[in-house]
């Protein structure tokens, strides 16, 4: 029996692997889903309207995305964006050579504004740089401000070539985002935030533990969806767009407007409630001028408009960015599985190259690409095929004899900070005495971060009084 397309797709057809000797899987695939927020569609602004106090902020971050390239550096006011004290050309990110030039600029350019302050309003005898930078500081205002504005010097990184690649990787998954965005009631337009967070990066990771298009928190994350020790769902673009959907949602419910919803995705829901609570007001505009806290930092204060920022390009797509366009869906079936099946077994009975497999599951955990443990029972497998492809057919083709009804157990455990025996026991499927008695273990005090601790066999679980 044919399954109707749900919509999702998994993410298009850039696969065309079609080994299967199922008929079915002979026949074309199915072809014109719809992308999600592709360069040049229309936005409804009623949603998303942007305060007239953020139009500098907007148009910043337009720049950055759409004219800047990643291997250019702006030297900007942090508070006031429309100013822009420089531009440093030609550096390749993240070499040292390109940090130490920037750092050299930064530090001239203090000092300018530190000299230009001490000569008072109007100063004299300045070189042609100097000149340059007291025309834009009289921006700001007279030598007070030039002082003030020499500590907030803040540097962005250009990032038009990223943006782009952002742009061709969102095609491959757009269709299942657009249906968990539709599913869980959210305007499609929402599609576009993972621009910012990870311009689409599905290894995407940041330095405190953010993970996968959508940048979950691991906490965060398993409030909303699979993260374990098998499965770190926020790897997964589709899965982690529905629990991102859900969380917008509930904010969006609450505060009741999307330019607030969108920051409580960056500041938290409880940060928004101090911010409507300090300032009276339910406007970003306001709450941005007005809310003071040491959380609400530069990237809470603009990310709402890196957001309306990315709409605004995406809108103007084929102008800002001629030639380049979403790829592919990639093209897959859904199937469900009721089993712990071993990653290879999976592969062979397929036919699956290793990297396409990999690439439509990315929830899985490193430890089960190796073999070391097996896919769990209730995961919802991808498969290269077409979308419409019958599951129960595709499960079938797995041999009994790959069917299994209990995971692999590690031999050892390795402890971590905050572990516990009884936690460690529960996490590994056995218990806290059982652990004790196999690792000689006298009080849980003896616990240690990095000790490894012999987990028991089946056979040694009967032993020991399973």
């Amino acid at each position: 029996m044919k399954r109707r397309p749900s919509g999702l797709r998994c993410f298009g057809s850039v696969l065309a692997h079609t080994t299967l000797l199922l008929p079915v899987l002979l026949l074309a695939t199915i072809s014109g889903t719809a992308r999600a927020i592709e360069p040049g569609s229309p936005v409804d602004w009623t949603a998303f309207p942007v305060p007239p106090t953020l139009e500098p902020a907007v148009e910043f971050w337009t720049r950055v995305f759409a004219h800047y390239d990643n291997d250019q550096w702006v030297l900007h006011d942090e508070e006031r964006l429309d100013v822009v004290w420089t531009v440093v050309d030609g550096e390749i990110p993240g070499t040292k050579s390109a940090r130490r030039r920037v750092a050299q600029e930064v530090d001239r350019l203090r000092k300018t504004l530190r000299k230009l302050s001490a000569k008072g309003p109007d100063p004299v005898g300045l070189d042609e740089r100097e000149a340059a930078v007291l025309e834009i500081a009289r921006t700001l205002g007279g030598p007070k401000e030039w002082k003030a504005a020499a500590e907030r010097i803040r540097v962005q990184a250009g990032m038009k070539s990223r943006f782009a690649e952002g742009v061709r990787r969102s095609g491959l998954y757009a269709p299942g985002i657009r249906a968990a965005l539709e599913a869980n009631g959210v305007p499609a337009e929402i599609a576009a935030l993972p621009h910012v967070e990870s311009s689409y990066n599905l290894a995407a990771n940041s330095k405190v533990g953010a993970a996968g298009i959508w940048q979950f928190m691991r906490a965060t994350g398993q409030q909303y969806m699979a993260v374990n020790a098998d499965l770190d769902e926020r790897r997964d673009p589709v899965r982690a767009t529905a629990a991102a959907a859900r969380y917008l949602r509930a904010s969006y419910a609450e505060f009741g407007n999307w330019p607030l919803a969108i920051t409580s995705y960056n500041h938290g829901q409880n940060g928004i409630r101090r911010a409507i609570l300090q300032t009276g007001s339910r406007d970003l505009g306001v709450i941005v001028q007005k809310y003071r806290s040491k959380a609400f930092g530069f990237a809470s204060r603009n990310f709402y408009a890196e957001f309306v920022a990315v709409l605004r390009i995406l809108e103007r797509g084929p102008e800002l960015f001629p030639g380049v366009a979403p790829s592919a869906p990639l093209e897959c079936a859904e199937v469900p599985i009721r089993h712990y099946l071993n990653v290879k077994d999976v592969i062979r009975t397929y036919g699956v190259p290793e990297t396409e497999f990999h690439t439509l599951n990315p929830a899985l955990s490193t430890t089960i690409l190796r073999g070391e443990r097996r896919i769990p029972a209730g995961y919802t497998l991808r498969l290269p095929v077409p979308s419409w492809a019958d599951p129960d057919s595709l499960y079938a083709m797995i041999p009994p004899s790959s069917l299994h009804v209990a995971q692999i157990r590690p031999a050892s455990y390795t402890v971590r900070r905050g572990d516990t025996l009884s936690l460690i026991a529960k996490r590994c499927g056995t218990t806290a005495k059982k652990l004790a008695t196999l690792n000689k273990l006298k009080n849980v005090d003896q616990l240690r971060v990095g000790q490894k601790l012999v987990l028991p066999s089946n056979s040694q679980e009967l032993a020991l009084g399973r």
